[in-house]
């Protein structure tokens, strides 16, 4: 909505959320206690959510909301609410009891507009005047107050209006005022060199049972590092946890490494299939064994930070094992191909290597390869075709989930395991030939963890020649390790250069 990016309550899809919740809760009283709410929305749609947790909760309350997850969503710190104060009317008995009404609501307001920045010489008085007014009209039970300062001319005017509005939903909108404007006076009364530093800008924070979340999804790393090193995520207000404040930081935010995809990666698209992905990783019970070892963190939601870490890792690495040719031409050759592709006009449509969807590549291989595992049995294959579409990627990998097809994550460890294993003499390691031949850290496994490939299903689905040749021969020590040394170089931080810039290398010395 148009009015999100100028920084205020889209009030049409507001007021519909509000009423959804009310008829939510009259059906469902359950879901305020004991069984509250968790929310979630991607983009303006995780905007909104926080709108509605700050609509529901106060500094004291916690009640209505569980947890709050939102996904590359804008931050709700600078979204202003409609109203500023919340008038509810009662049926006066006496002028009396009117008067003392009018005084206390003038105090109210006036300490509100303050708070706002909103002060001027006239303040009590234009206060005053709009309450008689309202008073005396009664067109509703509950008034939304709104102030502004008009700077159109020499002097400073203010502005106030009363606008009618439902009971059902006057509550949320009070709540959310009150929650801005704490917000927006600490916000002030802070100096502009203030370094942050956890919670130490804000003593103000909205209360909820469990904790707030907030993921950003890119597939540039760099723009994910930059994520996780801001000081306040893009959640931007301090919406906060419990009470006891254990924690230094009021959000946490979370970073997701995705494909290219079609539709970009802010879309809800890529970061969908992602996450489906990394919970397909997560059904093999020795992922989740190697996930653990690398914790750190006896917190609950640190620990799941750590976890994705570690997956965005796996994810990078996918990258890298898709694209090993192009990652490994040195720089000069980069720039001969991007010019041969100018000069070429039919090669001009080919994608730049950093545009391919690496996720759709690699989940179509490894459905190629079951598809093939699968023409091989008795009873036929049924279920898995010879290719997929970029679009069905979230159902190819529930079908291969479905099928006890399975991804074993190879880690530093395991790669070191793998050249252990794979002595000279053993013509049998075909799996570990192959994750070192390819250099993929991978290997397609069933729930047991034991691999699909075989030397009675070889050549039957590599072929004879090629990879099939190399994988059925006894591998010589040297050359064992020196596929290990590019394996480890690619992914895990070892020192070797690849064989293919070795030669290019050794070629320039002998031409010169």
């Amino acid at each position: 909505d148009g009015s999100l990016l100028l920084s205020s309550t889209p009030l049409e899809q507001y007021n519909d959320m509000l009423r959804f919740y009310n008829q939510c809760k009259t059906k469902y009283p359950k879901i305020k206690i004991p069984n509250s709410l968790t929310l979630t929305g991607h983009s303006l749609g995780g905007c909104l959510a926080q709108l509605l947790a700050l609509s529901l909760c106060d500094d004291k309350n916690r009640n209505n909301i569980k947890a709050l997850y939102t996904y590359n969503a804008p931050g709700a710190r600078k979204i202003a609410p409609h109203y500023d104060y919340i008038v509810k009317l009662f049926a006066f008995h006496s002028k009396e009891q009117q008067e003392k009404f009018i005084k206390e609501e003038i105090e109210n307001i006036a300490n509100r507009a303050r708070d706002l920045g909103k002060n001027n010489i006239s303040l009590e008085s234009k206060i005053r005047e709009i309450l008689h007014k309202i008073i005396q009209e009664k067109h509703s039970q509950y008034y939304g107050i709104t102030m502004s300062i008009s700077t159109h001319t020499t002097t400073m005017m203010l502005n106030i209006n009363a606008v009618p509005i439902l009971a059902d939903i006057a509550q949320c909108y009070e709540t959310l005022a009150y929650n801005y404007t704490q917000h927006f006076k600490e916000d002030r009364n802070t100096p502009q060199n203030f370094k942050l530093k956890g919670d130490e800008r804000y003593t103000y924070k909205l209360s909820i049972q469990d904790s707030i979340y907030h993921c950003e999804s890119s597939n540039n790393e760099y723009k994910n590092k930059w994520y996780m090193d801001s000081p306040i995520s893009k959640l931007g207000i301090k919406l906060g946890l419990h009470q006891d404040n254990q924690y230094s930081d009021t959000t946490l935010l979370h970073t997701i490494n995705t494909g290219s995809g079609t539709t970009g990666d802010h879309s809800i698209i890529p970061l969908t299939q992602t996450l489906y992905f990394y919970s397909y990783l997560l059904e093999l019970d020795s992922n989740n064994t190697m996930l653990e070892s690398k914790l750190q963190s006896n917190n609950d939601k640190e620990r799941l930070s750590e976890y994705l870490y570690t997956l965005n890792v796996f994810m990078k690495n996918i990258k890298t094992a898709m694209n090993i040719l192009i990652h490994e031409i040195d720089k000069k050759n980069k720039e001969k191909y991007e010019k041969f592709k100018k000069q070429m006009k039919w090669y001009q449509s080919t994608p730049n290597y950093d545009s391919i969807d690496y996720l759709a590549l690699f989940i179509s291989q490894v459905n190629e390869l079951a598809f093939k595992i699968e023409t091989l049995k008795e009873d036929n294959n049924k279920y898995f075709t010879s290719s997929i579409d970029i679009h069905t990627i979230i159902d190819t990998i529930l079908k291969l989930q479905e099928h006890n097809y399975l991804i074993e994550i190879i880690d530093n460890d395991k790669l070191r395991a793998m050249r252990n294993q794979c002595k000279a003499d053993n013509k049998a390691s075909i799996t570990e030939k192959l994750s070192l031949e390819t250099c993929q850290p991978f290997r397609l496994v069933d729930k047991n963890t034991i691999s699909y490939l075989n030397e009675n299903n070889l050549h039957q689905i590599f072929g004879y020649k090629d990879l099939g040749h190399i994988l059925s021969q006894e591998w010589h020590e040297e050359y064992i390790n020196g596929r290990y040394e590019i394996a480890k170089g690619l992914y895990f931080g070892g020192n070797t250069i690849s064989s293919l810039s070795k030669y290019a290398k050794d070629k320039e010395l002998r031409i010169s």
